[in-house]
């Protein structure tokens, strides 16, 4: 599962421009157009899940922490850069 965020840096130059990037992006719109050709869920409540996505079954929310995730995260890149699968060794790098 790949975790999307979008955030508006302090120092933004645009900041105005930013949010209306970010409320583009999150719009139901574009959340329905994203899921379909990226088969991603959407972050927006309400927004159809593709058909390819509905075939999986109902969405079964995670409610660990995602902070606690770092943790693991170097032995995590060990396995992955011994695992032979050949993006595992091209992905990880210190």
């Amino acid at each position: 599962l790949n975790l999307r965020g979008a955030a508006v840096g302090a120092g933004a130059r645009h900041p105005e421009i930013a949010r209306k990037l970010i409320e583009y992006l999150t719009g139901a719109s574009t959340q329905q157009k994203l899921g379909e050709i990226r088969q991603e869920f959407p972050v927006r409540p309400g927004v159809p899940l593709s058909k390819w996505l509905q075939a999986w079954g109902s969405f079964k929310a995670d409610t660990g922490s995602l902070a606690k995730t770092g943790k693991h995260l170097r032995e995590a890149e060990t396995i992955l850069q011994n695992s032979g699968w050949p993006e595992g060794r091209d992905r990880v790098k210190r």
